[in-house]
């Protein structure tokens, strides 16, 4: 997933998506209509990507681009 952080820089991770792994049986306060979650496999944490911030996603070798549209 490449997006753009809160400060305005461009990150990109890899991450997964439907892990349980480290979690302490909590429950997510996030929207999920608002954020994805993902667990970055480097970092081996959980982060939260807002969907209006990715720019791009690639899955099964696959990239998927935001396109901009000006109406």
């Amino acid at each position: 997933v490449t997006f753009i952080k809160s400060n305005g820089q461009t990150r990109k991770i890899n991450g997964r998506t439907g892990v349980i792994k480290y979690t302490k049986g909590g429950e997510s306060n996030v929207n999920p209509l608002q954020y994805l979650t993902v667990y970055d496999v480097k970092a081996k944490g959980y982060r939260n990507v807002n969907y209006d911030t990715v720019q791009k996603v690639r899955f099964a070798g696959v990239d998927y681009v935001k396109v901009e549209e000006n109406l």
